[in-house]
């Protein structure tokens, strides 16, 4: 019988299935998040909407630049711990001149 090893003291203790991931406001605010690499971005969309009191059809994420769908994943995305995803903020109103 064998019994899994103890990481030494000190040493990360996380699950590899679980990451974490910052999310970085235009004003400089940051939100820190812990999820499972197969959690979909609608359920961080919509914790970030509730955390921050706005409307979740008011921002899209991006990651590296690239717009993220809200059915997508941090394991599609090949994230890793620590990534940093960015908030864009859609625009309301203005019209056509």
């Amino acid at each position: 019988m064998s019994a899994t090893p103890e990481p030494p003291a000190g040493e990360d203790r996380k699950p590899d299935n679980k990451i974490e991931i910052r999310v970085a406001f235009p004003n400089d605010n940051e939100l820190v998040f812990r999820v499972k690499k197969t959690t979909p971005f609608e359920k961080i969309m919509q914790s970030i909407a509730t955390q921050k009191d706005i409307d979740r059809k008011s921002f899209t994420l991006a990651f590296d630049g690239t717009r993220i769908n809200a059915n997508e994943t941090p394991k599609m995305l090949e994230m890793s711990d620590g990534d940093q995803i960015d908030v864009q903020l859609t625009q309301v109103g203005g019209a056509a001149l």
